[in-house]
């Protein structure tokens, strides 16, 4: 017994030596990001209040990792799956459907074969002082393409503020490279406190064309943190480009609390009466480096051609909600 309990010993001992050692030459990173509150729309008459999830940013978990491939490379990988906090059900048809690629980087930048962000939303996350979560919804009407599959992706270094990033996500359609396929490209200079940005989707359905595009900057005052930007969408066949703007603010009240406050437009350009606006405003305290507590207040206002983010075509909206967040 007590020699079979030594080699049952040195089997689990030889076992943690070699994972330990795996570990070390493929350190792979498990983390993400919970959020969860409750919430109560109103609209049209009509109110809901309940626990929802993603109201102040979108919850997930991931892996990702890398591996020294030497002569100044890196392989790397990021696989990434949505989650519906109140429901424990995943957010996006595709279990992997926020991120699953697989890379290589060295001096050269970085190249990205699988499903990513397109480079239009990195750049609208940048802007937006909700991390993402009000912009989106807004401009363009909230038809913006934000992540896109079977894509290869590069982005540059970054040399004296200077980087950019391409992306080529291919349709798949037989005979046809055109039909469905979508290119997406950014770009951003940093100098200082001042950060602008600038990106473009150009998207087919079939082979009809739909084009995105952004410019804005954010600059850091200290007290505030100011953001702005205009966007431009094009369909095909439409008469007019739909515009939009955006302007929004951090504003530090303590060293780990701040008020954010933004206000988006929205003109559909298809005729009278196509315009939406939104005013949010939000506050967040953080309890710790990863867990913070917030509350947000977002009134959706729409002309009478217009139903976003509303219940009813000519229906405003108003949204209130306070909740908790914890990233790991």
């Amino acid at each position: 017994m007590k020699s079979k309990s030594k080699i049952a010993l040195a089997v689990l001992g030889t076992l943690a030596t070699l994972s330990v050692a795996h570990a070390q030459s493929a350190p792979v990173e498990i983390y993400g990001n919970l959020d969860i509150g409750v919430n109560h729309f109103s609209s049209a008459g009509q109110s809901r209040t309940g626990v929802d999830t993603n109201l102040s940013s979108p919850s997930f978990l991931g892996f990702r990792g890398s591996e020294s491939l030497g002569q100044g490379l890196t392989a790397k990988f990021n696989i990434e799956t949505g989650i519906n906090m109140d429901t424990g059900a995943q957010t996006l048809p595709n279990y992997w459907g926020r991120q699953a690629w697989v890379g290589v980087a060295g001096g050269f930048g970085e190249v990205r074969l699988g499903t990513t962000k397109t480079p239009l939303r990195k750049t609208m996350e940048a802007l937006d002082v909700f991390d993402g979560q009000y912009l989106p919804t807004t401009v363009f009407g909230g038809t913006t393409s934000t992540r896109t599959s079977n894509a290869i992706t590069y982005a540059t270094p970054t040399v004296n503020g200077l980087s950019g990033e391409l992306q080529y996500s291919f349709g798949e359609v037989a005979d046809s490279m055109q039909s469905n396929r979508t290119v997406s490209g950014s770009v951003s200079y940093a100098i200082n406190d001042l950060r602008l940005h600038a990106a473009m989707t150009d998207k087919n359905v079939g082979l009809n064309s739909t084009r995105d595009y952004v410019i804005g900057g954010t600059y850091d005052m200290k007290v505030v943190q100011l953001r702005a930007g205009y966007g431009n969408q094009k369909v095909e066949g439409a008469a007019d480009s739909a515009d939009s703007w955006f302007v929004g603010a951090h504003i530090p009240v303590s060293s780990n609390s701040k008020v954010m406050a933004s206000y988006t437009q929205h003109d559909f350009k298809t005729g009278a009466q196509s315009t939406t606006s939104q005013f949010a405003v939000g506050y967040q305290y953080d309890l710790s480096k990863r867990t913070s507590v917030y509350g947000h207040y977002a009134h959706q206002n729409n002309e009478d051609n217009v139903g976003l983010n509303a219940s009813a075509v000519g229906a405003n909206s108003n949204s209130v909600s306070v909740g908790l967040r914890h990233r790991f």
